[in-house]
């Protein structure tokens, strides 16, 4: 996959996930299953997760540039 790839940003930290499925390959969507534990503020009954802490935030990592949901919305164009 290339392009656009569905991440996660911890803004404290700067620490970019990328969303990964079950087997460990990349995700074509967001899924909080492979994000680190201390990133998780609840988990529903069967411990998957269901809320992040706030300082992480949804986005797309294209090449080495995160990208979050406003970006997408307003990009900045160079040239």
């Amino acid at each position: 996959m290339s392009g656009f790839l569905p991440a996660f940003r911890h803004l404290e930290t700067g620490e970019i996930r990328l969303c990964r499925q079950e087997d460990g390959g990349l995700s074509r969507g967001h899924l909080l299953d492979s994000l680190p534990d201390h990133w998780i503020l609840e988990r529903d009954a069967r411990g998957r997760p269901t809320i992040l802490v706030t300082a992480v935030e949804p986005g797309f990592l294209r090449g080495i540039e995160f990208w979050n949901l406003e970006n997408l919305t307003h990009p900045v164009l160079d040239g």
